[in-house]
């Protein structure tokens, strides 16, 4: 529909070689062997200086990408670095094996542990065996942190009574960071993207940097402008064609250049209908969960 920079071939480029999950994963990894090391070496009373300094620097590297994930997420690193900053290296050591460990083992579904706030919150044995499915849905919305949460406990509070599926939102703000969370979280099932937003990321990891400018210089020359959020949508159903997305607007679907039938499944006039949200994202998951490919 829309001529972009992002060719099928560039897409597949990237989605292979420049992987922000799998750098994650190491860093991760690194990062626990580090604090595992400065915790050693502090208890016998040994200059940990080097070490605390690196763990630092290796916590400063994870934040851009942990924006992509719910679990542990920006929070998550905060946290830790509150610890280092207190040097409070044996409780440091043990929250990052212990988050390392349930990355491996749920993903993003570790939040139902860590979020005291969402309904039916369960401890490890009892998700190992909950019946629940998780999965993640990104919004691509610019909001205040007091939006963010408002629209987090209203959806949350939905989900009281469910007894089938249960999800988090991911809220991101800009075109590439919604790029690189859908190539990169795999939890994420259904995505809401709203009409316009910034096309940059001014805090991730910069995966698409390049792409970024070639589709802005692409833009300024258009003679006609194209909605960011329909380039988006294009680009989405190529990279996660079973992704189900939804667009929220504030404009009449006749003044839009494209059909829009083609690239949603669903169209929401502003955010004041939390359970329709609710049930429009869980009747498309479980559309999809009867299906043998799921």
């Amino acid at each position: 529909m829309f001529k972009t920079p992002l060719t099928e071939a560039s897409l597949k480029m990237l989605s292979v070689e420049m992987n922000p999950a799998q750098a994650r994963s190491d860093a991760w990894n690194n990062l626990r062997e580090t604090a595992d090391r400065l915790e050693s070496k502090y208890r016998r009373g040994m200059d940990a200086s080097e070490l605390e300094s690196y763990v630092s620097t290796q916590l400063e590297t994870l934040m851009p990408y942990e924006r992509y994930w719910v679990f542990p997420g920006m929070d998550g690193i905060a946290r830790l670095q509150q610890y280092l900053g207190k040097r409070d290296f044996e409780l440091l050591a043990e929250e990052i094996r212990t988050t390392t460990r349930l990355l491996s083992e749920h993903g993003d579904r570790a939040c139902l542990l860590a979020d005291p706030d969402r309904p039916g919150g369960i401890d490890e044995q009892a998700l190992r065996s909950s019946k629940l499915h998780y999965f993640t849905v990104l919004v691509v919305y610019e909001m205040s942190e007091e939006e963010e949460e408002e629209l987090k406990r209203a959806l949350r509070s939905l989900q009281k009574d469910t007894e089938d599926f249960t999800y988090e939102l991911l809220i991101l703000g800009n075109m590439e960071d919604a790029l690189v969370a859908a190539l990169s979280n795999y939890d994420i099932q259904a995505c809401f993207i709203c009409h316009d937003f910034p096309l940059k990321s001014e805090e991730g990891p910069n995966v698409f940097g390049d792409f970024m400018d070639e589709y802005e210089r692409e833009e300024i020359e258009r003679s006609d402008m194209v909605a960011r959020g329909l380039v988006l949508a294009e680009w989405l159903k190529y990279l996660r064609p079973h992704l189900n997305l939804y667009l929220i607007t504030d404009e009449s679907l006749t003044d839009m250049q494209e059909p829009t039938h083609l690239l949603f499944d669903r169209v929401f006039y502003g955010w004041d209908n939390s359970p329709d949200f609710h049930m429009t994202i869980l009747a498309g998951v479980r559309k999809r969960y009867r299906t043998p490919f799921f």
